[in-house]
């Protein structure tokens, strides 16, 4: 029952595929490990960027170990799909979704940005942050 509020929440603000997203300044990638989601989730924010849909990425994720920092590793494979470096801006402390967008907000003084990821992670980002954002913000 829980994943039908979420779903709800969500309704018309989850897009897909990326072209049918608004405009706006920043976008949200969601940490990952290296796993199936990995490479379509950069994918889908760099084709976001080149596109001209978003003018700067947040990759957010966990950097708890010194030998795992999601946050570096997604920018290093961002900037080899093209994306100019100074575009793309590290948080390092996203070790939760909803870290990652009070933090957009909190840290990074973002009101309006766009979620990148898998679209059940998607839903459940907005339904989060929308006691913090308007929920058309996303």
């Amino acid at each position: 029952m829980a994943h039908v509020v979420v779903e709800r929440a969500a309704n018309g603000l989850v897009f897909d595929p990326a072209d049918h997203c608004p405009h706006t300044t920043v976008a949200l990638v969601l940490g990952v490990g290296k796993n199936r989601n990995y490479h379509p989730r950069l994918r889908t924010a760099a084709d976001l960027f080149l596109k001209g849909k978003v003018q700067a990425l947040i990759v957010t994720g966990d950097n708890s170990r010194r030998s795992y920092n999601e946050p570096a590793e997604m920018k290093a494979d961002l900037v080899a799909l093209g994306v100019p470096e100074q575009y793309i801006t590290c948080d390092y402390a996203g070790f939760r979704t909803l870290d990652s967008v009070v933090r957009a907000g909190k840290v990074f003084g973002q009101k309006r940005f766009l979620v990148v990821s898998q679209r059940y992670h998607c839903e459940r980002a907005v339904f989060l942050a929308s006691p913090h954002f308007s929920p058309h913000a996303f």
